[in-house]
């Protein structure tokens, strides 16, 4: 609630924009439904969190004042395998 008081342009601009590209990827997932088999873009759609991970990773990396992570190897073996696991759980519920 205090960062909401304290930045509400610059946190509801962060949302507006995080809002705006989750619907492109669900109508893009949409879009691929129609001219690809549903198996494969499900496979395609379970790797999305591994994605995100990567570029958390290369973000914080390249560009360490636009995203704050913690790159010790223990947190990277916990959220990697987090990561992994949505994927694998995705996986196994779309068979």
């Amino acid at each position: 609630m205090g960062l909401l008081r304290s930045n509400t342009t610059a946190l509801l601009t962060i949302n507006g924009i995080n809002e705006l590209i989750n619907i492109g990827g669900a109508l893009g997932n949409r879009y691929a439904l129609v001219l690809a088999p549903l198996s494969l873009v499900q496979a395609i759609g379970s790797t999305t969190t591994l994605f995100v991970f990567i570029f958390g990773i290369v973000l914080s990396k390249l560009l360490p004042s636009a995203g704050r992570e913690s790159l010790s190897r223990g947190e990277l073996l916990q959220k990697g395998g987090a990561a992994v696991l949505v994927a694998v759980g995705v996986a196994l519920v779309s068979r």
